[in-house]
C-alpha cells in the first residue's frame, strides 16, 4: 500500500485493481471509491477546512476558485469551509458556491494573485508596514511619557493646593474662634450694658424722690419761717 496526496491531505492507495479498497465491501471495485472516502475521514479528522489551501495555483498570473465537488455534503456538515477574506464558515455548497461569486472573493483573489506575482514589492510593502508600526509605537510611547509627566505634575499641584486648603481651613478656623470669643464677649459687655442702664435708671428715680421730698421740706420750712418767726426765706441761695 502507498500514501498518496490528495488535497494536501495524504491517504492509502491499495495496490492492484482486483483487490479490495480500503472501506470497501466489494472484491470488484477499484482504489477510487475508497480513496475518496478514506480522503473524507481524513478530512473530518481536524477542524475547519481552509479554503486557501484549495485555491488553484496552476496559473501564477491568475489564482482561481478550487473544484467545490472536492468538498462533500457530510465534509461540509461536520467540518465546514472557512475563506480567509470572510469570518463565515460554509456548511453547505450553495451557500459556499455564493460566497465564491461574492465581489469581496474576487477581490480577495485578485490581491493574493498580485501579491504572490510581486514578492519582492510584498517584501517591501510589509517592511514599511513594520517600520510605520515601528513609528506609531514610538509616537505612542513618547504620548505615553507626556501624559505620565501631565500626570506627576498634576498630582503635584493637586498636592500643593490640598494643602493650602488645609492652611486656609486652619486659618479659617482661628478666625472663627477668635470670632466666637468676640461675639461671648460682646455679649457679656451687652448684659453689662443693661444692668448699667437699669442701675442708672434706678438712680435717676432715687435721685427724682430725694428732689421731690427736698423741695417738700424746703417750703415747709419756708411756711414755718414765715408764720412763727416772720421770716423769709429766699428762693435761691444767692439772695442769702
Amino acid at each position: 500500500m502507498s500514501k498518496i496526496k490528495f488535497n494536501n491531505v495524504s491517504v492509502a492507495k491499495a495496490k492492484g485493481s482486483g483487490g479490495g479498497g480500503v472501506g470497501s465491501g466489494s472484491s470488484g471495485s477499484t482504489g477510487s471509491a475508497p480513496t475518496k472516502l478514506s480522503t473524507c475521514r481524513a478530512l473530518q479528522e481536524t477542524g475547519v477546512i481552509d479554503y486557501s489551501e484549495y485555491i488553484n495555483r496552476d496559473d501564477p498570473s491568475e489564482f482561481k476558485d478550487g473544484d467545490l465537488t472536492k468538498f462533500t455534503t457530510s465534509v461540509l456538515a461536520t467540518r465546514g469551509v472557512k475563506c480567509p477574506c470572510s469570518d463565515t464558515v460554509w456548511e453547505t455548497k450553495g451557500s459556499l458556491r455564493q460566497h465564491i461569486q461574492s465581489i469581496k472573493h474576487k477581490r480577495w483573489l485578485r490581491q493574493i494573485t498580485a501579491e504572490m506575482s510581486d514578492p519582492i514589492r510584498v517584501r517591501q510593502d510589509a517592511e514599511k508596514e513594520k517600520r510605520h508600526l515601528r513609528e506609531l509605537n514610538q509616537k505612542a510611547d513618547y504620548r505615553i511619557r507626556a501624559l505620565e509627566k501631565q500626570l506627576r505634575e498634576a498630582r503635584c499641584e493637586i498636592t500643593n493646593e490640598m494643602q493650602s486648603v488645609e492652611a486656609l481651613t486652619e486659618e479659617l478656623d482661628t478666625y472663627k474662634q477668635a470670632t466666637d470669643t468676640l461675639c461671648t464677649k460682646l455679649e457679656e459687655i451687652t448684659v453689662e450694658r443693661d444692668y448699667l442702664r437699669e442701675a442708672h435708671e434706678w438712680e435717676k428715680k432715687k435721685v427724682g424722690g430725694l428732689r421731690l421730698r427736698l423741695s417738700e421740706f424746703e417750703n415747709w420750712l419756708k411756711k414755718g419761717a414765715a408764720e412763727i418767726m416772720e421770716w423769709e426765706i429766699p428762693e435761691s441761695d444767692d439772695e442769702l
